[in-house]
């Protein structure tokens, strides 16, 4: 029943001895809606994704992520950003120079470099410089690295040599022109026991005279066949070398408007098609022969000088590579490139190559060049990005101190997800001094031992120790493919400052609830930072006088009204932040506001109520007092009206009163710290005394106390409240038979009652049956039992059983009204007093060695008992007993006839059960139970005394030999009533 001031009432008659007289009082009792007003949680938050609560800041920076890394909004000082970057002019490759020209003897202009065919530990060098073409022993670190294996002077310069073998002998093929004149010279040797000349291009009329020649090769097919590029006069001419000395031999091929074609190659897998260098037309152009003309069917470059993806400027050299690819020497451009087909660029050598007078492509992806390396003369060298380098940079200046941020880099062809064949990471070290730098360790993003490997990467914090405004990179660049190298193309470094000299402040919007609510209590105030020196003051909403502060070393405060009393009945806050740092860079002194919130509770506004409580201020309706010292009435007032004035009133006074001794006492009670619109407090309580005008109440049994409450501030507004005095008793407990009988043992499969007297103070209803519990505990075995007793009747104040307690030796479970014991155990039975706590007891032996149960003869038995049934012996239940031989056993039915053969009544099937259960098994033993039968005809007529007949009707299962089913058996029962 809910308890108020305001709801219905009912009228209680109380009977009072004085003096020898009864005099009976109407005393209404009043019973309300709620005990008492219920505070609701509110929660005020800003995490600073937006500025919707924020009033006013000055010199921060809201939602400014960069500090902290977090995703969500955030207040920090105002910082300025600052970005230095490398210019459009960066770019760091790997060198991929792989080895220099070891050969054993001077080169000046080396003009073609070759792999002997007949040999490949040895390349073949054209030098034009020194007139002569010669192999050397290129195994570095070989025995004869850098001899000289044949050597062939010439009386012309050579513009290129092609060697290849012809029947098993080494052949080469050398091309060159008279420096006077330009005349042309295409020489065959055969280098077999040294150098013998087996051929000359010998033309006879001027038609078929070179000019220039820059190369010759043969046709893989027809070896007998040369192709010349003749130069200097803009066109091909096949020789056939087994005509010498004849114009027979000789065959110009046309189709194609050459200009200064300075190289030709022959499709190794088409030996119809020829790759020529168009030199003067600044392009490469692949060609098929069909008998002396020539088709195009490809060409790189657009005939005009360009250095871009599409174009060549004045090429040397071109070759067909085993992948289609073509190589190609832009002499022009001092670069060499790798295109495809399709005529897009493959692969370029990062490095310029100036004078770069030929290409060729070996074993491993490597490649052979010529080109002048050391600024005078031109070389052969061997290429490959098979190499790890590193380099540094210049050194970078902010300005001033700086956090740093975070570093980017941009390049080409590296760090690629899913390859690891080409690699750029990098390393910094920071200064605030040139001379100082050059001395520091170079750094990863958290040690001396890592690498920013990543694109992107925050900066590592101890760049930030010192205040360091200088900084320099080591680059390191690693690659496992001859062709590939990472290409670093530009460095950006971010930072940020801060404008320390003046702190940064935010302020919130006001803090309140609705108008229908008052704040009852501030409870809470959280703002987790990160650094130092943050600053929360909780300000007046109406008067920004400052209520309490607190900083970051206390940034989550809990009993907040209690730690800061200025707040206690306060409406309406503002909460004021304020950040400070003493230095613009060290990002772990950098103070941020990560967020803040503020909880608080509120009631609704509305009259007061008034309610009696417990000890813990909860709402009660009785008062079980045992006439101690510690007795006490206690009360609780919620009055939303007087929280706002919690600040300057902290007490209020009730008149509490007794019914049945008219006693009356003035009561004060104190505000709750953490609800303002409630107070609370507390007064003894006295019974059989005459004391008047004390600070206790006179009290009796049963009384019925009144306690009520006028607001100061709004007279019209009062609110009561009314609770039952209840002297406390001490129960009694004892363990009986069926009979009511006291009782001091049992055997096996016995039933038990208990039984609790003296227990007044738990009969709380003068109308309706009262319960309480009491636990059976087997000593030995530690099996218990939870039973139910109920009172005998509405107030009487004693309780009992109202089914039998088996105690049987076979396992149980919890609440069927069974414990497990075993002979010779003990059962204890307890009882504990809900309020106060004192326990009433009685304990009974469990007897071995009983009677006997004597072996089934028959399927089952059923007993009835106490037979005859008188009832002036005190017989009040009926009680059934039951055991089956094997298998299970379930009644379905009871029929009970009069001598007569009338049917008295039916009991069904569901209705006679054992301890909960409708199905007895043989495992079970013999089971009891009671009360099965009331006594009473089906018209509910109590019936007469006499003799009568029971007829169960049972169903048998799991019976041996099959013999399950339906049968019945007939009791006679004699009741005297």
């Amino acid at each position: 029943m809910q308890k108020g001031s305001d709801s219905s009432c009912f009228a209680a008659m109380l009977r009072r001895s004085v003096k020898g007289s009864l005099i009976f009082m109407a005393v209404v009792l009043c019973w309300g809606d709620a005990a008492q007003a219920q505070q609701q949680e509110r929660e005020w938050r800003d995490d600073f994704r937006s500025n919707a609560r924020i009033q006013s800041f000055e010199n921060v920076v809201l939602d400014f992520t960069k500090i902290s890394g977090a995703d969500t909004g955030q207040v920090s000082l105002l910082t300025i950003d600052s970005t230095l970057a490398t210019g459009s002019d960066f770019r760091v490759f790997l060198r991929g120079i792989e080895a220099g020209y070891i050969g054993k003897k001077t080169v000046r202009t080396v003009v073609d470099i070759d792999v002997f065919q007949a040999n490949p530990n040895f390349y073949l060098v054209t030098d034009a410089g020194t007139k002569s073409v010669f192999t050397y022993n290129n195994v570095q670190g070989s025995a004869g690295a850098g001899d000289i294996g044949f050597q062939i002077d010439l009386a012309f310069t050579p513009a290129d040599a092609f060697s290849f073998v012809e029947n098993g002998r080494p052949q080469v093929i050398i091309t060159g022109f008279d420096d006077a004149d330009g005349a042309g010279h295409v020489v065959k040797y055969d280098l077999e026991g040294g150098p013998t000349i087996v051929w000359e291009y010998n033309a006879i009329s001027d038609a078929f005279k070179l000019l220039r020649p820059s190369d010759a090769v043969v046709i893989p097919n027809q070896l007998n066949k040369i192709i010349i590029c003749d130069t200097g006069n803009d066109r091909l001419i096949e020789a056939d070398v087994t005509i010498p000395n004849s114009d027979a031999g000789l065959r110009v091929l046309t189709g194609e408007s050459f200009r200064s074609p300075v190289d030709v190659e022959v499709d190794q897998n088409r030996p119809s098609v020829y790759l020529v260098t168009d030199q003067g037309n600044h392009r490469v152009v692949l060609v098929q022969r069909s008998g002396d003309t020539l088709t195009r069917i490809f060409q790189f470059g657009t005939g005009a000088a360009g250095n871009s993806n599409t174009t060549l400027t004045r090429p040397n050299d071109a070759d067909i590579l085993d992948n289609d690819n073509i190589l190609i020497s832009d002499a022009g451009n001092n670069r060499l490139i790798e295109v495809t087909p399709a005529g897009s660029i493959f692969f370029r050598f990062e490095s310029p190559l100036p004078s770069l007078t030929d290409a060729d492509r070996i074993a491993n992806n490597r490649t052979l060049v010529a080109y002048r390396s050391n600024g005078t003369d031109v070389t052969p060298q061997r290429l490959a990005y098979v190499t790890k380098d590193s380099i540094i940079s210049r050194i970078f200046s902010f300005g001033r101190a700086v956090d740093f941020d975070s570093l980017y880099w941009f390049g080409e062809d590296f760090n690629t997800p899913g390859r690891d064949d080409t690699r750029i990471s990098l390393r910094m070290r920071s200064s605030n001094s040139r001379s100082d730098i050059l001395t520091r360790p170079f750094y990863g993003p958290t040690s001396q031992s890592d690498s920013y490997n990543l694109r992107s990467s925050a900066i590592n914090p101890i760049h930030e120790q010192n205040g360091d405004s200088l900084f320099q990179f080591q680059v390191s660049l690693q690659t496992s493919g001859p062709l590939r190298t990472p290409v670093l193309t530009g460095i950006r470094a971010t930072s940020h400052f801060i404008r320390f000299e003046d702190p940064g402040t935010v302020v919130s919007t006001v803090i309140s609830d609705s108008a229908n609510k008052v704040v009852t209590d501030w409870r809470l105030l959280a703002f987790p930072t990160k650094g130092q020196f943050v600053t929360v003051d909780i300000l007046d909403a109406q008067s920004n006088a400052v209520l309490a502060s607190f900083n970051e070393t206390e940034n989550s405060v809990t009993s907040l009204s209690a730690r800061a009393p200025a707040l206690r009945g306060k409406q309406a806050l503002r909460l004021r932040a304020t950040l400070r740092t003493n230095s613009p860079f060290m990002m772990a002194n950098t103070p941020v506001l990560e967020s803040w919130r503020i909880g608080y509770t509120v009631m609704d506004t509305g009259p007061s109520r008034t309610s009696f409580t417990d000890a813990q201020f909860n709402p009660t309706e009785v008062f079980k007092l045992a006439n101690a010292p510690s007795d006490s009435v206690f009360i609780s007032v919620n009055d939303p009206t007087l929280a706002p004035t919690a600040g300057i009133r902290d007490t209020v006074r009730v008149m509490l009163r007794s019914t049945l001794t008219q006693d009356s006492v003035s009561v004060l009670l104190r505000v709750n710290p953490t609800n303002f619109a409630e107070f609370r407090g507390g007064l003894p309580a006295a019974f059989d005394t005459v004391a008047r005008a004390n600070d206790s109440l006179e009290v009796q049994d049963r009384d019925v106390l009144m306690v009520s409450y006028v607001d100061p501030l709004d007279p019209a507004d009062t609110s009561g409240d009314t609770a039952m005095v209840v002297q406390r008793s001490f129960a009694q407990l004892r363990i009986e038979n069926i009979d009511g009988v006291s009782i001091d043992s049992t055997e096996v499969s016995g039933l038990i009652y208990l039984r609790v007297t003296g227990e007044t103070d738990q009969n709380l209803s003068s109308t309706a049956i009262d319960s309480i519990q009491a636990v059976l505990t087997s000593r030995l075995g530690g099996e218990q039992e939870v039973v139910t007793l109920h009172e005998i009747a509405a107030n009487a104040g004693e309780f009992r059983t109202k089914v039998g307690i088996l105690v049987t030796d076979v396992p149980t479970a919890r609440g069927d009204y069974r414990l497990r014991v075993s002979a010779g155990d003990d059962v204890y039975a307890s009882y504990t007093d809900p309020f106060a706590g004192d326990v009433a007891a009685d304990t009974i032996a469990v007897r071995g060695g009983g009677p006997p149960v004597n072996p089934l003869s028959e399927p089952f038995a059923l007993d009835v008992a106490p037979n005859p049934f008188v009832s002036s012996q005190g017989h009040q239940l009926l009680r059934l007993q039951a055991r089956v031989r094997s298998g299970n056993m379930s009644i379905q039915r009871v029929e009970i006839y009069n001598l007569a053969s009338d049917l008295v009544t039916t009991i069904p099937s569901g209705q006679v059960l054992f301890n909960g259960r409708s199905t007895i098994a043989a495992t079970d033993g013999a089971v009891i139970t009671d009360g099965w039968w009331n006594r009473r005809s089906d018209n509910g007529a109590a019936v007469a005394s006499g003799t009568y007949f029971v007829k169960f009707f049972v169903r048998l299962t799991g019976q041996p030999q099959g013999r399950d089913g339906e049968t019945s058996v007939i009791r006679k029962l004699v009741i005297i009533q």
